[in-house]
């Protein structure tokens, strides 16, 4: 086997590792490859801002140049040597504005019916929520089908088990999981599912921090 792919399955298999051993329920599978980037980044670092050369070598791992998707997707942003993940603030296109007063530097349109990247749709349903409520979210969800959208469930159960719980997209995340929302999505989890995987996560931290 040439060596460039023994490491290519090496990395997918740490990465495998990962998913099965932190996230419960799995469902990563079902998802595009710059999602699951985004999730395992914030699974394997705890923070929206890391290393550039370990984030790199992640999307490597399953299959993304994180390079050649920055400008289209601004998922991230590069500040010195570190990657800093951009939350749907400031990628989200905002709803409340005419389209021609909208700005043009977010990618992620919230009239659009469907969307090619999990996480973009999930981040425009929490932008509509934030914008404009739970009955026009509810609305929305349900003109794009998401009640029956496996990818768009599994990234806002995966984005509920990641990110920390005192972070605005968490706490975003959680209202869709919750209340009406929760009910039109059909969803089989609430967020209090995941409380104590949060809390056995960062103890876990701590006690490799004292280590």
């Amino acid at each position: 086997m040439p060596p460039r792919r023994a490491l290519e399955e090496a990395r997918e298999a740490v990465t495998q590792i990962l998913v099965d051993e932190y996230l419960e329920g799995g469902g990563l599978g079902e998802l595009d490859d710059i999602t699951e980037w985004y999730v395992l980044s914030w699974l394997v670092h705890e923070s929206d801002t890391f290393n550039y050369d370990e984030g790199h070598q992640l999307g490597l791992g399953i299959g993304v140049d994180i390079d050649e998707i920055k400008r289209s997707t601004k998922l991230w942003r590069k500040r010195r040597g570190d990657i800093k993940l951009r939350g749907y603030d400031d990628r989200v296109q905002d709803i409340t504005l005419p389209k021609e007063e909208r700005s043009n530097r977010k990618p992620v349109d919230p009239d659009a019916i469907s969307f090619t990247i999990a996480l973009d749709a999930v981040h425009a349903a929490m932008h509509v929520y934030a914008k404009q409520g739970e009955d026009v979210a509810i609305d929305w969800l349900k003109e794009r089908n998401f009640d029956t959208d496996a990818p768009f469930k599994a990234t806002l159960k995966a984005l509920l088990q990641v990110l920390p719980q005192d972070h605005p997209e968490w706490e975003a995340a959680r209202d869709l999981a919750l209340g009406r929302t929760h009910d039109a999505l059909g969803l089989e989890f609430t967020p209090t599912d995941f409380t104590d995987v949060s809390e056995d996560r960062a103890e876990q931290t701590e006690l490799g921090d004292h280590a």
